[in-house]
């Protein structure tokens, strides 16, 4: 492989891996977040921030499908319930 192409792969995998939780840390959103209308928030309402929301991603990434088997009947999936964060309707 060429290291063009090792940069490349790194840098995706590097803009893939920070998208979420910074855009979820500060705003309580990402733009797929924004579209369906809903936010990521703590439980006083406010933002999670940068560092709860990279464990709240990693944790769904480690735990993939498992991770929102835990939605019965709740607004918190596994990956919300290890960070104190919940998913509420955002209608602005």
């Amino acid at each position: 492989m060429q290291s063009g192409a090792v940069l490349q792969l790194f840098l995706m995998a590097f803009v893939i891996t920070v998208y979420e939780p910074v855009l979820v840390g500060i705003f309580g959103q990402t733009l797929g977040h924004k579209i369906m209308k809903i936010r990521v928030v703590n439980k006083d309402g406010q933002t999670i921030g940068f560092f709860r929301a990279l464990i709240r991603y990693l944790a769904k990434l480690f735990l993939g499908i498992f991770s929102i088997l835990s939605l019965m009947g709740s607004n918190q999936a596994i990956h919300d319930m290890l960070v104190k964060s919940y998913v509420v309707d955002h209608k602005r």
